[in-house]
């Protein structure tokens, strides 16, 4: 009996302790996501905050700004936070609004999207934050936050957390501290954004896509967090790697802790939290792509510079090696690579203590690259505020460390890099141009970036170098002195070119790659004049397979003054560094001859270069306008595309042009196909129109008129048309072999499929999907009319159920394949 009370007892109170309701919902929404979880979680699971999961507790606790605070305040906010379910497509947060809380994704998904939602910018994940500048600095959300998923997030009011602030005067102070340096950096961040955006509009580079998806969205997101981008508004078939949306970008996010990122630098370890606010709110971001000078050997300049994300290699400039005369790639040669650096370590601070003059090393970007930068006047400033005595240890430190520094020296050693070597990747370049730098030489440099003391020196020796071996082949020490006459008499009385003849040498050398005859040059004189001169070599310039190594700078100084006006084809596919510095230097050099370009993926390339290309097609009889053999033009999602270019289509290509590809080309109005109507496009057969929403009965009536052969058409999802669209198609395009009418709301009907029927005799595949007014009248009378009828789609067409439950498709199983919808299929 006694036992049985002590039981009850203990099930009393367990009974009188219920779970939390933030604790229960979380419980409730894993159990509900996967029926095979426990009902309840291991104790060892749950933290002693309200008992929730170790695993919420452990991402507050990550939060940038709570991360140097005790456990009492998470504590005290643990028990303030709501638990908050969302189902799909759920707002959660709408841009301009006030805020009036901070956020933490427990379960699910969102996304970060504009107002109106179309344009998705980022996808955030369990762990992710967002709300807490506008709640800390009482300013509007910046963006819309869009539930992807039924979703679970937990919720800290403002009025809550104000109330928890004032009981930690010192964690206050240091949560504004901190919030005001991240809100300083975003804040730059975005000023360097736009004015970078200006700048390049005023260099008419408006046709760039890099610059279009950089601005595409206005994320000034204080409030999103550190998150990873799955980058949903498009996906590009080749990014240039020197590109990174904003909302990917560490310092746009917010997620850069500044205070952290100063104390790891042995320079500014012991300055005092007012110092390190200073230094802080005066930060400065800078970004680089691959492969940019951030500074240079022996200029002037007093900044220091910390690594937010990317990696730079520090170049010592050896002007005088004797490895730039006769060197087929000055860039390369007469540069000692001494280290790289990665996240979390800087360069430029010897310097900026004025312990040399100029700067001692190049930093050259290698891939895209974040900084935070600390200008000259601001380290000025600072020594002021500074106390001597700590200027003094400062001093002292940076001078051991440079006294320490010869130059054999390395001084920091390289971050350990997974990535296998390039020969064994199934990308490898066929370019394996061997590096002047041993395997024993480290791929450390420094410059004036110093370590801490945790750092080891790279203890290889580089191995001796090797003179070049003597021309001869023959040649040999065991020669006697007159054997060696005679041979050496034999090589003179040749000239010095060998024993094969030129048109052999030719032979030989049509069937090596490029980055072989830029080697070759340097075997002798006459090899180089052939080389140089020779029509037949260099007619098919292939850059495509160095396509991560071009730039604008090898073009101009290497390849161009090497290749000359020989090439008859250029193919530069994926080259994503070029520019339209670099392709108009191409352009100009080698594009006299040109019969043929290949330049997919070359995002950086605009109109204005492309026209200048156009240009010199010399040899084309008759070339007054651009290309005169331009037979397929494919312009999709090319949204400047508008009216006046429909115009200048018609008046230059209607004679010659076979097939357009205007995929979503939104700014093309009914105006545009006006022009298409007063010309003829007597040999255009395809044509692809999807979803250009704004084009309407009219915009069909000239197409119509103007080509009548039209052999293939796709309209999916032009919304506006009616069904007096479909019949004029059938009246003045009786040459049509695949017509895609998808989604075309009311332009499809059982009326307009009889006119089809009857008219277009020779079509072979339709494609109705989504039109919600078709019934089986109107297929069956297709199916009928158009006796070469192979292929018909009529899935999503919500009245046709009726006759596909007569089993109206058997009677055509023979003839016709049928793309249909399940009887208990979900239309979405």
């Amino acid at each position: 009996m006694r036992r049985q009370r002590r039981s009850s007892s203990g099930a009393s109170s367990k009974a009188a302790a219920p779970i939390p309701e933030a604790v229960s919902l979380i419980h409730s929404f894993d159990s509900a996501l996967n029926p095979n979880r426990p009902a309840r979680p291991s104790p060892l699971a749950s933290s002693q905050i309200q008992g929730m999961p170790l695993d919420l507790i452990e991402r507050i606790r990550n939060f940038p700004l709570f991360q140097s605070t005790p456990d009492s305040f998470l504590a005290e906010v643990g028990l303030h936070l709501r638990p908050q379910l969302h189902a799909a497509n759920d707002y959660i947060v709408t841009e301009g609004d006030e805020a009036k809380a901070m956020y933490w994704l427990v379960r699910g998904a969102v996304a970060v999207t504009s107002r109106d939602g179309e344009s998705v910018h980022a996808e955030l994940k369990p762990g992710a934050f967002f709300g807490e500048i506008g709640v800390l600095m009482d300013r509007p959300r910046t963006a819309t936050i869009i539930a992807r998923s039924r979703c679970l997030l937990v919720v800290l009011t403002k009025e809550d957390f104000r109330k928890i602030l004032p009981r930690f005067p010192e964690v206050e102070r240091a949560i504004r501290e901190e919030a005001l340096e991240r809100l300083s950096i975003l804040e730059k961040k975005n000023k360097e954004r736009y004015d970078a955006a200006e700048k390049t509009a005023g260099m008419n580079r408006r046709g760039s896509k890099r610059l279009r998806e950089s601005n595409s969205g206005g994320l000034s997101l204080g409030e999103e967090n550190d998150l990873r981008i799955l980058n949903a508004n498009k996906k590009r078939k080749s990014p240039s790697p020197g590109i990174a949306d904003i909302s990917s970008s560490a310092l746009a996010n917010g997620s850069v802790n500044v205070r952290s990122l100063l104390k790891e630098m042995p320079l500014f370890s012991s300055l005092t939290p007012d110092l390190l606010h200073y230094l802080g709110l005066k930060l400065q971001p800078r970004s680089y792509p691959p492969f940019t000078d951030i500074i240079r050997q022996d200029s002037l300049g007093r900044e220091i510079y910390f690594i937010v994300r990317g990696e730079v290699e520090v170049l010592n400039e050896n002007r005088d090696s004797e490895f730039r005369k006769d060197s087929e790639d000055q860039a390369s040669h007469g540069v000692e690579v001494k280290a790289r650096l990665r996240q979390g370590q800087y360069f430029g601070e010897i310097v900026s203590l004025s312990l040399t003059p100029r700067r001692t090393a190049t930093v050259r970007s290698v891939t895209s690259v974040e900084c935070l930068m600390l200008s000259g006047d601001v380290l000025a400033e600072f020594w002021q505020k500074c106390p001597d005595e700590l200027r003094q240890q400062i001093e002292l430190t940076a001078k051991k460390r440079l006294e320490s520094t010869t130059d054999t020296d390395v001084l920091m050693a390289d971050a350990t890099d997974p990535t296998p070597p390039i020969n064994q990747l199934t990308i490898d370049d066929k370019l394996k141009v061997t590096s002047r730098r041993r395997k024993s030489m480290p791929l450390v440099t420094l410059t004036e970036s110093e370590l801490d003391n945790t750092h080891q020196a790279n203890g290889d020796q580089e191995a001796p170098v090797l003179s070049p071996s003597d021309p001869d082949p023959f040649l040999t020490s065991d020669l006697t002195m007159s054997s060696s006459n005679r041979v050496e008499a034999l090589w003179y009385q040749q000239g010095n070119r060998g024993f094969l003849p030129d048109n052999v040498l030719v032979r030989i050398f049509e069937y090596l790659e490029l980055h072989h005859l830029l080697r070759l040059r340097a075997v002798c004189a006459h090899w180089s004049k052939i080389l140089t001169e020779s029509p037949t070599l260099c007619r098919d310039l292939d850059l495509s397979v160095y396509n991560r190594k071009v730039t604008d700078d090898a073009l101009s100084t290497i390849i161009c003054p090497f290749v000359k006006d020989r090439p008859f084809y250029i193919d530069i596919n994926n080259c994503f560094h070029i520019t339209d510095e670099g392709f108009s230097t191409l352009v100009k050099t080698c594009g006299h001859n040109i019969r043929a370009w290949k330049m997919k993926s070359v995002w950086d390339v605009t109109a204005t270069a492309i026209l200048e290309m156009a240009g010199k097609a010399t040899d084309c009889a008759g070339a007054v306008y651009g290309c005169p053999q331009l037979k397929k033009l494919t312009l999709s999602y090319c949204k400047h595309v508008t009216d006046r270019s429909m115009h200048h289509i018609a008046s230059h290509a209607a004679p010659r042009i076979e097939q357009v590809d205007l995929t979503r080309c939104t700014t093309i109005t009914d105006q545009g196909f006006q022009y298409w109507g007063n010309a003829q496009f007597t040999k255009l057969r395809k044509l692809c129109l999807a979803d250009c929403t704004y084009l309407t009965d009219h915009a069909i009536v000239c197409l119509t008129n103007a080509a009548k052969n039209l052999q293939e058409l796709d309209l999916s999802f032009c919304c506006a048309l009616s069904d007096t669209a479909t019949e004029v198609l059938a009246l003045q395009c009786p040459q049509l072999l695949k017509l895609n009418m998808s989604f075309c709301g009311s332009a499809v009907s059982d009326p307009s499929l009889r006119s089809l029927s009857l008219h277009l005799l020779l079509l072979q595949e339709l494609s109705v999907r989504g039109c919600v007014r078709v019934t089986g009248i109107g297929v069956e009378a297709v199916a009928d009319g158009c006796q070469n009828l192979s292929y018909l789609n009529v899935s999503q067409c919500k009245n046709l159920q009726p006759w596909l439950e007569r089993g109206g498709p058997l009677r055509y199983q023979n003839k016709i394949q049928f793309e249909t919808v399940a009887k208990k299929a979900v239309f979405r």
